[in-house]
């Protein structure tokens, strides 16, 4: 009975450690190979902390000392390895699993090959129980292992409570965006990196304090119990079990713990196999387990499961704000229906983006070689030309994506070349792309949550995120959610993922997800490319609305002459690389040297 008591007391402490882990890998999508190391990190502060520095008693401080160490050892090895994009995480941390044994065994500090022992086990102030301990409860008596078991218990029940408030959060959130498509993260304002960082770092602490919790349940830690098997051990649990979800996480990590104590048994006592054997042999189960799950169900045992949003009858009884006229319903009939009645440019005020002389090369190939824009609020400028003429990369410079050779370009007087993509939207530009990269495993109102205006970039921002862990979505956040998706009819399919969607109801989501964010200028990358002409008439309405009624600049690059007819005020036509021409749709649509130009009619034209 004791045995067994022993081995649910281990299942609970693995249990919190594959919670660190699934943050990680499952809620950031990061794939890393060291997941011991932070494990072993926790084990081995406590243990030095509690046999040299704390008087007996400190339990509690124990625990905090070694998830706190095991948080900085995170970061330490997150912020290197996930600046640059990629699998060079995966590879830093599998590098650092490597060392790690190899570092104990070499540092007095760590006892050397023989680790440390005598660690106290699990005490509080005066009350230091020893392993025959007993407490008597009328006719109920528990022992010391017992006590340990119930509280271990308790710790992986606070840990799983604390880990879903944090998933359900608007930091989690944004964590889970992060995860399908970061490089649209950081094109609505927040930095990918210091998000990534800070996932690794609550999920290295989470795992640091299971270790700690180790090393006071067996009283010894030692080199060989953090080595490249106990990562893979946590891998498999969490594979098995669900990597998308918490409790696929804590029921991974029950069922691997009792299929390692039945193999333990039928290895030993039916089939008598030599002790020594028998962990290559758990080797080759974990493989087996493994290659199983990902070819039967490879999202694990339980699958992700996503939130839902419900609407509140009242906006005003949940607390939520009147949401502002800018962002009421846009309808057919609230859109200009002549040309004539839209203003002229003279009373649109000063441009809120200019750029001129901007060029980009690749090697030899010249992207962009003297592009130039002015945008005014209010008012609709399509890009046109033929492919390869340079207007993505226009595009993709003016947000960030790519860096200038030359020339310059302001956005409300601030110079914006050379910033970082996430800071350029911040100062109010935005963009959608030729692909969409709607973020799929997100719902659709949960593409709108995560890129209201909340917290920024920076650890700053990461640290404005989680303190929102337990109030968690703002209630004004959801209603203008909501009123964003009456607003594009997309309101039925709110709590379906992004990846349930049609394709044009994909780049109706792209519209209502660049609305919410509200900037000032929008780069709109082909928005009704691929759309069914019938449904033409209510994406033109809502691109015309952004500039009548939400009163922004628009920019958009469209291939449709029917599109650039009905909604642009101004047409620029750019051709390997180059501005060639700029003027009201009639002038560049009727100049037959230009549609030549477009069309590639010039060998036509010299026969």
């Amino acid at each position: 009975m004791s045995y067994a008591i022993d081995v649910l007391t281990l299942a609970a402490i693995l249990v919190i450690a594959t919670h660190g882990y699934m943050l990680i890998k499952g809620l950031g999508g990061l794939l890393h190979l060291g997941h011991a190391v932070f494990y072993g990190v926790g084990a081995y502060a406590a243990a030095i902390v509690s046999t040299k520095l704390l008087p007996h008693g400190s339990f509690l401080a124990s625990l905090a000392i070694g998830g706190l160490i095991a948080a900085i050892g995170g970061l330490l090895v997150a912020w290197p390895g996930l600046r640059n994009r990629g699998r060079y995480f995966m590879i830093v941390t599998f590098a650092i699993q490597l060392i790690f044994v190899t570092f104990v065994i070499n540092l007095h500090v760590t006892g050397g090959p023989d680790g440390i022992s005598q660690i106290p086990g699990i005490s509080f102030g005066l009350w230091q129980p020893d392993s025959h301990w007993l407490i008597s409860l009328g006719p109920l008596t528990l022992t010391y292992p017992q006590i340990k078991f119930g509280l271990m218990v308790a710790f992986a029940v606070l840990s799983f409570v604390l880990c879903s408030r944090l998933i359900a959060s608007s930091y989690g959130r944004l964590v889970r965006a992060v995860r399908e498509d970061e490089l649209v993260v950081e094109a609505y304002g927040r930095e990918a990196t210091p998000v990534k960082a800070g996932i690794v770092a609550i999920g290295a602490g989470v795992t640091g304090v299971a270790g700690a919790l180790f090393a006071h349940h067996f009283n010894y830690v030692g080199p060989t119990q953090f080595e490249l098997d106990t990562t893979i051990l946590f891998l498999v649990m969490l594979i098995v079990g669900g990597q998308y979800s918490l409790a696929g996480a804590t029921l991974g990590a029950v069922l691997m713990v009792t299929l390692l104590e039945f193999l333990r048994f039928f290895l030993d006592n039916v089939l008598g196999v030599p002790f020594e054997m028998t962990a290559h042999l758990r080797q080759v189960v974990f493989a087996v387990a493994l290659i199983a799950m990902l070819a039967w169900r490879g999202s694990g045992i339980v699958p992700e499961k996503l939130p839902v949003y419900r609407r509140s009858r009242d906006g005003d009884a949940t607390g939520a704000e009147h949401i502002a006229p800018s962002h009421s319903a846009v309808t057919l009939a609230a859109v200009p229906a002549s040309r004539a009645e839209r203003p002229t440019v003279s009373e649109m005020g000063p441009p809120v983006l200019t750029c001129s002389g901007l060029s980009k090369r690749f090697g030899g190939v010249v992207a962009v070689a003297d592009a130039r824009l002015s945008l005014r609020r209010g008012r609709i400028v399509s890009i046109i030309g033929p492919n390869g003429a340079g207007k993505t990369s226009t595009f993709n410079i003016l947000s960030g994506f790519e860096q200038a050779n030359e020339g310059e370009a302001h956005l409300n007087g601030v110079a914006i070349l050379g910033r970082s993509t996430a800071e350029i939207a911040r100062l109010g530009l935005a963009r959608t792309f030729q692909d969409v990269r709607a973020w799929s495993r997100l719902t659709v109102i949960e593409n709108l949550l995560a890129v209201q205006p909340g917290f920024g970039g920076g650890l700053a921002g990461v640290s404005a995120g989680l303190s929102t862990i337990f109030p968690g979505t703002r209630p004004e956040h959801t209603e203008r959610a909501w009123a964003l998706l009456d607003r594009f009819g997309l309101a039925g399919h709110a709590n379906a993922p992004a990846n349930a969607l049609s394709y044009a109801q994909r780049k109706m989501l792209s519209l209502a997800r660049i609305s919410c964010f509200d900037p000032s200028v929008m780069l709109l990358d082909e928005p009704t490319s691929g759309v069914d002409p019938r449904r033409l008439d209510t994406f033109l309405a809502h691109i015309r609305g952004f500039a009548d009624a939400d009163h922004k600049a628009v920019c958009l690059i469209e291939h449709n002459m029917a599109v650039v007819k009905a909604v642009a005020d101004e047409v620029v036509f750019m051709n390997e690389g180059r501005v060639l021409a700029s003027g009201t749709p009639q002038e560049i649509l009727g100049d037959r040297a230009l549609m030549r130009v477009y069309l590639g009619h010039r060998e036509l034209k010299a026969a």
